[in-house]
């Protein structure tokens, strides 16, 4: 990619999956839910766009995320079954790849995107995109009633037993664990890119974030950063230079 940056440079984003879970209350509603998974969305087809940008690639289509059952029920039926295809095999090429990274057998080149790509983005408005991006992020949210209970306690119950536990650990008596509560929130991003005319994966990569909100855009943009941090980075057009 770095010898031949034209050729890579024009980027299209496929629908941006994205699930967002949280164990609902009454200060966070499944409908409530649904609302900050499509924010969460947005949000991060921004980060993404961003992201790549800076590596020097130009984004010249994107699609809107997919947060809810409703967005894909609005699909039209051809649509929804494409991407179901192409989904599927995204998550089969994430498993194979996953499998063999440990054991550093991961070549780009021996893996390639299915064909039925090619139904989709003509069915979304083909772009003259040269590279594809996949993207699928899942996010667990902690309600507001359940961080103010994390809070208090932290306050008060971890704020008293803290030195205490601190203390058997240094005299080595052992003990529990630090009483203080973290967040339980975290966001997880699988990216898959691949060259739009052979359909071969040029890039992938997992990570998982624990403790990171996905409502802070900020920390969003950070973390899809770090995700193509990998990323070859491509020089700038000699006409912006």
């Amino acid at each position: 990619m770095e010898a031949r940056p034209e050729d890579y440079r024009r980027v299209e984003i496929l629908p941006v999956w994205l699930a967002g879970q949280a164990k609902t209350d009454a200060s966070l509603t499944t409908n409530d839910l649904k609302a900050l998974s499509r924010q969460m969305g947005t949000n991060l087809l921004a980060a993404l766009t961003q992201a790549l940008t800076d590596k020097g690639y130009e984004v010249v289509h994107t699609c809107r995320p997919l947060c809810t059952g409703e967005d894909w029920e609005a699909l039209d039926a051809d649509v929804r079954r494409l991407l179901s295809e192409v989904r599927t095999n995204f998550l089969e090429l994430s498993q194979e790849i996953y499998a063999n990274r440990p054991n550093q057998k991961f070549k780009p080149c021996q893996y390639k995107a299915d064909s039925s790509i090619a139904g989709l983005q003509k069915r979304l408005g083909r772009s003259e995109a040269d590279v594809l991006v996949f993207l699928d992020s899942k996010a667990f949210l902690e309600t507001p009633g359940a961080q103010h209970k994390r809070n208090q306690w932290n306050w008060t119950g971890g704020a008293i037993l803290t030195p205490l536990v601190v203390g058997l650990a240094i005299a080595g008596a052992g003990g529990p664990e630090l009483p203080l509560k973290s967040s339980p929130c975290w966001m997880a991003h699988t990216i898959l890119i691949a060259d739009a005319r052979t359909l071969e994966v040029l890039f992938w990569n997992e990570r998982t974030f624990s403790a990171e909100d996905a409502r802070n855009a900020e920390a969003v943009k950070g973390k899809l950063r770090e995700l193509v941090v990998d990323l070859a980075e491509l020089p700038k057009p000699r006409s912006s230079r």
